[in-house]
């Protein structure tokens, strides 16, 4: 069949609408599946989301004890594994340190460890150790078993610190020191009590009277028994002009502790120290420096602005001069302390559990060491 031009172009034109409607009609139905896929993934995405969150919620509702019986299955697992791994000699060997390590390491465990007390506070300076004796309330810096021990661990570290050339003591609040906490002696368990602070007291002398380095202390108020027996084993004693010093310990009924009765006649001769045993009479501290007790008298306010000057002359000085000094100075002592403490201790838990020294315990804890 032959067409003319004209028919040609007619059915040329019906042609091109055709195709054009099938690839309109083809986009349109492309679209409209993107539109489907898309809401599709919308749908599934919720789903998704609403299993999780219902996972999540069984899992927070699981019972406690059973993923704690899971975590110590796993934390026994590993432990197991780590045994099985070091029997068989799967674990390093450590190299061995060098001394200067070690000393180092040593070093940085004491300079850690000197400031966990809880009865004192220790200070590590350049080249001193400063040791305050903190207020304990209704006590008034009286030491108990705990704060003794304390006392002797801190004077062991600043013996063996080869940085520290001397040793501040001193305390902050009113009171210098009130001796030791004798509560203990009147409670339910009054012997082991006795006996606990009567060793306690023995071992601290001990470390005090052997230390090698010379022990500064700045006494900024009133010290009683046990309080004046530690400054006889300071080698500097620096006193507020407020400060007093007593040893009333005969009023009681029971002997001064501490060593006292050997070190203090050495310090200011037999018949004052005689004279505070007996009397317990307080000194002033111009008093104290008079018979020897104080190395020099200071203002008040400005004592330890005072103390520091003198205490870092000290501390600048050659070790090992000022320990060849102070060992030749108190050498004397050295074979007679043992067996004093030794039968001190003894003496002490006597009086300590005798009727009368008991019941005048009570009345010092109760009203004060002195009536005015």
């Amino acid at each position: 069949m032959i067409c003319t031009r004209s028919q040609t172009k007619f059915l040329a034109k019906v042609g091109g609408d055709v195709f054009r409607n099938r690839v309109t009609n083809n986009r349109n139905k492309l679209k409209l599946n993107r539109v489907k896929t898309a809401k599709q993934k919308k749908k599934v995405a919720k789903v998704k989301l609403c299993d999780t969150s219902n996972e999540n919620s069984v899992i927070e509702t699981r019972d406690l004890d059973s993923v704690r019986s899971m975590y110590e299955g796993l934390l026994e697992s590993f432990i197991s594994t780590q045994i099985n791994n070091s029997s068989s000699g799967n674990t390093r060997v450590s190299k061995k340190k060098k001394p200067e390590e070690e000393t180092l390491r040593i070093s940085v465990r004491q300079s850690e460890g000197a400031f966990r007390y809880k009865e004192i506070v220790v200070k590590r300076h350049k080249n001193y150790i400063q040791v305050v004796l903190v207020p304990n309330g209704i006590k008034q810096n009286s030491l108990s078993v705990e704060a003794m021990k304390e006392l002797k661990d801190a004077f062991v570290l600043a013996k063996k610190d080869p940085n520290c050339h001397a040793v501040l003591l001193n305390s902050s609040g009113s009171y210098f020191c009130t001796g030791v906490d004798l509560s203990p002696l009147v409670g339910s368990n009054k012997k082991q009590a006795a006996e606990d602070l009567a060793s306690s007291i023995r071992d601290l002398v001990m470390t005090l009277a052997f230390f090698t380095k010379p022990v500064v202390a700045a006494v900024n108020g009133t010290a009683v028994g046990f309080g004046v027996s530690l400054l006889t084993y300071c080698d500097v004693i620096l006193a507020s002009d407020k400060a007093t010093f007593c040893l009333p310990s005969a009023k009681i009924g029971y002997l001064p502790e501490g060593g006292a009765t050997l070190t203090l006649p050495q310090v200011v001769g037999t018949s004052a120290a005689a004279e505070l045993f007996l009397q317990g009479r307080r000194l002033t501290a111009d008093e104290a420096k008079r018979c020897g007790l104080v190395s020099e008298v200071l203002w008040p306010t400005s004592l330890m602005n005072d103390v520091m000057p003198r205490l870092e002359r000290i501390a600048q000085q050659p070790l090992q001069a000022m320990e060849a000094t102070k060992a030749m100075v108190r050498c004397h002592l050295w074979g007679k302390l043992k067996a004093h403490m030794d039968h001190e201790r003894r003496l002490l838990v006597e009086h300590w559990l005798a009727p009368q020294c008991q019941e005048n315990i009570k009345n010092v804890l109760k009203n004060g060491w002195f009536d005015d």
